[in-house]
């Protein structure tokens, strides 16, 4: 069960770092991760994606209406 979930946890990271890397070859500059619930680990592997493709960050949180930019 441990291999299965650790094989398919690296699958989803690659093809979230390689669609981040498409993104933004075509263009994209700003990537918005959102978890309704504000929990930071859940947004994690998506800001650390972003990071490693070179641009910015920007943390939607659910329950404010400001906006939280990180620079990675």
């Amino acid at each position: 069960m441990l291999e299965t979930f650790a094989c398919s946890y690296l699958v989803i990271l690659l093809l979230i770092c390689r669609f981040c890397d498409l993104a933004v070859k075509n263009g994209m500059d700003i990537f918005r991760i959102f978890d309704s619930l504000n929990y930071m680990p859940n947004m994690l592997l998506g800001i650390e994606a972003v990071g490693q493709a070179g641009t910015l960050c920007e943390s939607i949180p659910g329950m404010n209406s400001n906006s939280f930019f990180f620079v990675l």
